[in-house]
């Protein structure tokens, strides 16, 4: 399936996000805010608040997180307008600047839609539980992959890389076990070139931390890529796939 002519590929994806049903621990977003904000909470393109919906940036880069996260940060956003003020947002805007990677060339999007309604927006969506609910969410990042067709894909994080692995046996390294682990992924290779995922090019895919885990806990100190650690091992990493 693909957008109508006529229609924004953005307001066509949200527009089958309608008739979804949620399994317990979600709930759907009601709109998309009017700034920049990942998709599903916001139309996941660099847009100033209340200006024109920008052109989907055709065969550039896919930025893919995980959920959009709680319901609660959900509505602060939209009073805002948009939702720049996180901590995901804090860290990814300076790695994509220093990897020469403009923010208007990206989809921000996430792996499994809706909102949470729990107390925290940390560990695996409430969506990974549910195995018809994961397949659809599955399907649908194939939707947005052709509605897209990037060049690029940035996976933020263990869980989105869970999923995407499933869309494409060029990722069957990384979907070995059910519970991905960051050792699984270091084993296979954070950096996957010439992966097909049937929309007639092939792309290259790397799989990042989450930004927004950066400051918790150990996991940034702890990222090694070459002779490189921490952010250097990013940015590296970044760098590598975007060339």
């Amino acid at each position: 399936m693909h957008a109508p002519s006529g229609k924004h590929p953005v307001d066509y994806l949200f527009s089958r996000l309608q008739d979804l049903d949620y399994p317990d621990g979600l709930v759907a977003v009601p709109k998309m805010m009017r700034g920049t904000a990942f998709f599903p909470g916001g139309c996941g393109l660099w847009r100033d608040v209340g200006g024109h919906l920008p052109p989907m940036p055709l065969g550039e880069v896919m930025v893919l997180g995980q959920d959009f996260g709680k319901a609660k940060d959900y509505q602060k956003a939209l009073c805002i307008g948009h939702e720049l003020d996180t901590s995901t947002w804090h860290h990814l805007r300076p790695l994509l600047r220093d990897a020469c990677i403009s923010p208007e060339c990206c989809f921000f999007t996430n792996a499994y839609m809706g909102l949470r309604t729990g107390r925290s927006s940390m560990g695996p969506s409430p969506g990974t539980k549910h195995q018809e609910f994961r397949a659809w969410c599955q399907s649908f990042l194939r939707e947005q992959l052709s509605e897209q067709k990037p060049r690029l894909i940035l996976v933020l994080g263990l869980e989105a890389a869970g999923l995407i692995a499933s869309v494409s046996r060029d990722l069957d390294a990384w979907s070995k076990r059910r519970h991905l682990e960051w050792r699984d992924l270091y084993d296979a290779g954070l950096l996957k070139r010439r992966v097909d995922f049937g929309y007639g090019a092939t792309v290259t895919v790397v799989t990042l931390l989450h930004p927004s885990g950066y400051d918790l806990g150990n996991n940034l100190r702890h990222r090694r890529y070459g002779e490189n650690t921490g952010r250097d091992a990013e940015l590296a990493l970044l760098r590598k796939a975007a060339n």
